[in-house]
């Protein structure tokens, strides 16, 4: 099996906990491809993977998108002849990478649990702020 050097640098799973109970799902509008195994979308810089909690999904699904880096941007070498930083933003991996039942994705509140998408509080107070003030300039 590989794994990524950079593994354990992802946090440990939050769960939301059994006591609050998984909310029905509504028929979609669209069609919406499904892969049991789960999946990794890419926008930018943000690597933004879902999976269903089956088997070994979550494990998988933790180091898939540090392998990829590593397998495309190798790994760097104790004898690097030429500085450089890691591939894999450390920071942002100890903040974003874990897998959570509650994520923020692109500045949205995602849910999962209960099947929920909101906007953050502060997004929400920044963004009423710009609508007002577009709004009264005209």
């Amino acid at each position: 099996r590989l794994r990524a050097d950079a593994r354990g640098l992802v946090p440990e799973r939050k769960s939301i906990g059994e006591d609050i109970p998984i909310a029905q799902a509504k028929v979609q509008v669209v069609e919406v491809p499904v892969d049991p195994r789960g999946l990794v979308d890419v926008y930018i810089d943000d690597l933004i993977a879902l999976t269903v909690d089956v088997g070994d999904n979550v494990e998988r699904m933790e180091g898939a998108p540090l392998l990829a880096v590593e397998a495309i941007a190798r790994p760097k070498h104790r004898e690097e002849p030429l500085p450089r930083e890691e591939m894999e933003a450390r920071n942002k991996l100890e903040a974003e990478a874990a897998a959570e039942e509650i994520k923020t994705i692109l500045g949205w509140r995602f849910d999962f649990h209960r099947f929920l998408i909101s906007l953050p509080e502060n997004k929400f107070i920044a963004w009423s702020k710009d609508i007002k003030n577009l709004i009264a300039r005209g």
